[in-house]
């Protein structure tokens, strides 16, 4: 009925015992219950500003990247932020240096858990309990990219019906 019957259900081995689960099953939903737990639903922008900030900061250091800046809420100055997200333009938009990147911002040690690792975005848990995002993105898109991952929902589907009302589409990687 809840996190905490389940979390005791695991705790006396009675998740094991059921069909086409077993010990291994037990661990992963433990660790999801514990991750659960750690993660904040929101955090004041007093809280999240700097955070984000020095993750800007320690990504900038890499010389792969030309450009690093973060967005969202955060970026709208909102009084809580969900997660951090973080824009990326590479200095060379290859396999190789996008993947070093990724590498980088996956491995950082305020990173706790590696939520997915992909070729153009990447999201981690933070030891904070804050989620934080990095997308990386050729140059030429990144003006679309801060306008849509800044701007809010509602915001972003309304300028899209003008776009398409004009006869265009528009999205993260452009008009």
């Amino acid at each position: 009925k809840s996190l905490k019957d389940l979390e005791r259900a695991i705790k006396s081995h009675k998740i094991a015992k059921l069909s086409r689960f077993g010990k291994k099953s037990e661990e992963n939903i433990l660790a999801g219950i514990e991750m659960h737990k750690k993660r904040k639903a929101r955090m004041y922008l007093g809280e999240a500003y700097p955070t984000a900030q020095f993750l800007v900061s320690k990504l900038k250091n890499l010389r792969e990247i030309k450009t690093a800046i973060a967005g969202g809420s955060l970026r709208r100055m909102k009084e809580t932020i969900g997660d951090i997200d973080i824009l990326v333009v590479p200095r060379n938009n290859d396999r190789a240096t996008i993947s070093k990147i990724m590498n980088y911002f996956t491995t950082l040690p305020e990173v706790d858990h590696v939520l997915a690792k992909g070729s153009t975005k990447s999201a981690v848990v933070l030891k904070s309990g804050v989620q934080s995002d990095v997308r990386v993105l050729p140059e030429i898109s990144f003006g679309a990219a801060l306008q849509y991952f800044t701007g809010n929902f509602d915001h972003n589907v309304k300028l899209r019906g003008i776009a398409i009302k004009k006869g265009f589409k528009l999205s993260e990687y452009g008009l």
